[in-house]
């Protein structure tokens, strides 16, 4: 079979079991992995709605970097880089460093 463009959906991890080079003879762009994190957090209320928040996404300039208010009584946010890290190392010091620091 042949085709002119092919979508892989394998983990980088298996990447290395097929020989292909790959990424250095596919793309002159690196390969690379990056941390992510994701927490959440549920409510008995969505205190958010007076807010007019519901349904919306807050930018932060922390390491919490966007946070996500849901009608359904949850909050989450996803981060990457520096700031996954920061929240993974977080976790790593107990529950209640976590807690405290979000």
């Amino acid at each position: 079979h042949r085709t002119r463009h092919l979508v892989m959906t394998i983990p980088p991890s298996a990447m290395p079991r097929l020989n292909l080079d790959f990424p250095a003879a596919w793309s002159p762009f690196q390969y690379d992995s990056l941390p992510l994190f994701k927490g959440f957090f549920t409510f008995d209320t969505a205190w958010w709605d007076a807010l007019g928040l519901t349904d919306k996404v807050l930018m932060a300039e922390n390491p919490l970097r966007k946070v996500y208010f849901k009608g359904d009584k949850y909050v989450l946010f996803y981060t990457d880089s520096k700031s996954a890290t920061y929240w993974r190392d977080s976790l790593e010091l107990g529950e209640d460093v976590y807690l405290e620091r979000v």
